[in-house]
């Protein structure tokens, strides 16, 4: 898909982030920099960063600091990633061979620790105990996302309640700590940072299940990672959730077996595939992302009309149109 015009418009801030996440990955230990700049600056859109920049604009900051504390939601991201490759044996990501597999699995754990240590760092570095309180707190959460994401690994039973519970610790507590850490850096009022949170949270729901909604959907090529390996890594999402909830005893009984298998054939795999979408999983789970979109933007409606807010609004709309 094309990039909408928000995303055009914000490339010179995407580039600032870039420019900047160049810079701070100088190390004394080369390998450490060879493999951060490898996970770090691959393909990626830096959502996070430029949400942060732009609720802390929103809220009427005028600092120079913005762009230098947003690289903290990014090397949070990547070294939640890289661990969470070990862990579910991805081969690629974003559309590369997943740094696991090109650097080993040791190197890419200590190369996440060291981008977590970074992104506490940087954090430290503002002094601002709030900030550096919510950011250890998200932490956790990230943490805790993908433990019960381990525990729910191959289970058929887990409900949507769960399901919600693990993908707000491990995609939307960052996100909605972006919103939130911008307010913040701005010291804007309880209300305001309260809004942007609640932004943040929902946008962050709705970005995971439209990715969890891709694997079901897009192409190899526009996801940048091998269709269905949700499934293979054994994932039961909000897709299936939905279409396993709306089916009879005897249809689940027949289609579990392919559900929970390590690997499908092809043939087996659009069997699940017809089944989520005989049952309108797809559907509904895009209608709840849909959803989560609207609420967030109706919220963040209560802050000052500001460039910066059309810039949001705008940004949530790509997040539930998306292809990769």
């Amino acid at each position: 898909m094309t990039d909408p015009r928000v995303i055009t418009r914000l490339t010179p801030l995407f580039d600032r982030i870039n420019q900047e996440l160049q810079s701070s990955l100088a190390s004394d230990v080369p390998y450490i920099a060879q493999v951060s700049r490898y996970s770090l600056l691959s393909s990626g859109k830096r959502i996070r960063p430029v949400l942060f920049i732009l609720s802390a604009r929103l809220c009427g900051y005028q600092g120079v600091e913005d762009v230098r504390y947003s690289t903290v939601f990014e090397f949070l991201h990547a070294a939640s990633l890289m661990h969470d490759d070990v862990v579910d044996e991805s081969e690629t990501r974003r559309g590369q061979i997943a740094a696991h597999v090109a650097y080993g699995n040791k190197a890419a754990i200590l190369v996440g620790d060291y981008l977590l240590a970074k992104a506490v760092s940087q954090a430290v570095s503002n002094r601002n105990f709030e900030f550096i309180e919510v950011l250890a707190r998200t932490a956790s959460l990230l943490s805790e996302g993908e433990i019960l994401q381990l525990l729910h690994n191959r289970d058929a039973e887990i409900t949507e309640a769960e399901y919600k519970r693990i993908i707000y610790r491990k995609t939307a507590t960052l996100i909605e700590a972006a919103c939130e850490l911008g307010a913040v850096l701005a010291e804007a009022p309880p209300d305001r940072r309260q809004a942007l949170a609640a932004f943040g949270r929902k946008i962050g729901l709705a970005f995971q299940i439209i990715d969890d909604v891709l694997d079901y959907t897009t192409t190899e090529t526009e996801l940048g990672k091998p269709v269905g390996q949700d499934l293979d890594e054994g994932l039961i999402t909000l897709p299936l959730i939905l279409a396993l909830a709306r089916s009879g005893d005897e249809e689940r009984r027949r289609i579990l077996p392919l559900i929970l298998k390590e690997r499908r054939t092809l043939t087996e795999f659009e069997a699940v595939l017809a089944f989520i979408h005989a049952h309108g999983g797809v559907a509904e789970a895009m209608a709840d992302a849909e959803r989560s979109i609207a609420e967030a933007k109706a919220g963040l409606m209560e802050l000052p009309e500001r460039p910066e807010r059309q810039d949001l609004l705008e940004l949530a709309e790509f997040i539930v149109s998306r292809r990769k």
